[in-house]
């Protein structure tokens, strides 16, 4: 339900889109899941709580 208003005006958004992570051409095996990609260019991460946190701010960093 999160991307109904991008659809409504008409921005390609996707939700729940996985990032596989590498080190220096390596496959580790593991990916990121950012919340939604909007355009192929800006990255939402959605939170809900009181304060940001250390690992939320890491969390954002390494998406980028």
């Amino acid at each position: 339900m999160r991307s109904r208003e991008f659809e409504i005006r008409g921005i390609p958004a996707l939700n729940q889109v996985p990032i596989p992570l590498q080190y220096k051409g390596f496959d580790l095996s593991k990916e990121f899941r950012i919340d939604v990609l909007v355009d192929d260019c800006i990255i939402i991460e959605i939170k809900s709580c009181d304060n940001m946190i250390h690992v939320y701010e890491a969390q954002i960093i390494s998406y980028l």
